[in-house]
């Protein structure tokens, strides 16, 4: 028997009856073609590690009938608790970063605010500055007005 596994289906005798062949069975295995990207990223191996992971979140129930459907008698090596630790991990890092993703947009979109409220603060009182030259050229004019009728 080679060591390789195929990318077809293989014809292996049966224990019962040694001399007749049988098609092997691959019950809920993913089809496996020669140009497969997953059989050309993982080395040749049939199982998809991409067909692991869900579109949504992670569910350990998901990834149990994943499994389930690899046959025992299949060469695909078998998936240690190591594998379950590393992908825990993995899970737990993303969610990690997707919540510091999230404080840095919190925080991204205060600094905005900030600036927005600094911006306006900055107009309110360069406003103010322009009407206290107002005022005081008006001052100005009134004193210039109050001197001249006096002086009549």
């Amino acid at each position: 028997m080679a060591t390789e596994t195929p990318a077809v289906p293989m014809v292996v005798p049966d224990e019962g009856t040694p001399g007749e062949p049988q098609p092997a069975e691959n019950e809920g295995a993913p089809d496996l073609e020669e140009g497969s990207p997953s059989n050309a990223s993982s080395g040749g191996d049939p199982v998809d590690d991409v067909a692991c992971i869900s579109a949504g979140s992670f569910s350990y129930a998901e990834l149990e009938e994943k499994l389930k459907r690899i046959s025992p008698g299949s060469n695909v090596a078998i998936p240690s608790a190591k594998m379950f630790e590393v992908v825990e991990t993995l899970v737990s890092g993303l969610r990690g970063m997707v919540q510091q993703h999230d404080l840095f947009t919190d925080l991204l979109r205060t600094a905005d605010y900030m600036k927005a409220f600094a911006s306006q603060r900055k107009n309110s009182e360069n406003q103010l500055y322009l009407r206290l030259e107002e005022a005081e050229a008006s001052l100005s004019t009134a004193r210039g007005d109050n001197e001249a009728l006096r002086a009549d």
